[in-house]
């Protein structure tokens, strides 16, 4: 269901999306703890939609000095777009572009919060490394493949990429895997954020 569209922007209004991003871009500066327990009363409260994956997906961005962070992270904040995260690579593969953009192949999922109008967050394998990068979901390429989920409240999709070209603009260039999904750092802090508030629900 997509009802959750119409309330999605007074929801932003409360500071869900911003608490815990920087001021210049439209945040509230606060910590990921602050962000804890907005999401564990939006649980709480069973808050449909994306919540919990726009909220990981203003935290990567967050931890990025990269243009995409500057591009995205206000309009995550004031819920002009929703963001779904891929916490795997899948089969996702990419090949570096003259100009420092990427060309990307694969699929990677499920991913939670994907539809055909959220922002995507993904990572692909260059090389030996992972290379983090933002995609529109009707960017050209890019098929959301929506999946039935368990909770009908929220999207779930596999995410097929058909030679995406991903601009030097969208790539998130200091942000690790394992510092995403691993121990430490943001990993603990992601990790505890979400089964707070997927644990409520």
């Amino acid at each position: 269901s997509e009802a959750w569209r119409k309330h999605w922007t007074e929801l932003a209004e409360l500071g869900l999306f911003a608490v815990a991003l920087p001021g210049a871009v439209g945040g509230a500066g606060g910590s990921v703890a602050d962000l804890a327990v907005m999401l564990e009363a939006a649980a709480e409260a069973l808050v449909p939609g994306p919540v919990v994956t726009t909220a990981l997906a203003g935290l990567l961005l967050a931890r990025t000095s990269e243009a995409a962070a500057t591009e995205l992270l206000p309009r995550l904040a004031d819920g002009t777009i929703s963001g779904a995260v891929g916490l795997s690579t899948g089969s996702v593969r990419a090949t570096r572009r003259a100009g420092g953009g990427l060309t990307v192949d694969g699929s990677a999922g499920p991913v939670l919060g994907a539809d055909s109008r959220s922002l995507i967050v993904l990572s692909a394998r260059v090389d030996a490394d992972d290379v983090w990068f933002g995609l529109d979901a009707d960017a050209p390429g890019v098929h959301v493949v929506e999946q039935v989920p368990a909770d009908f409240s929220r999207s779930l999709a596999e995410v097929r990429l058909d030679g995406v070209e991903v601009a030097p603009d969208r790539l998130l260039g200091d942000v690790s895997t394992p510092l995403v999904v691993g121990r430490g750092q943001l990993g603990d802090h992601v990790t505890g954020t979400v089964r707070v508030a997927v644990g409520a629900t």
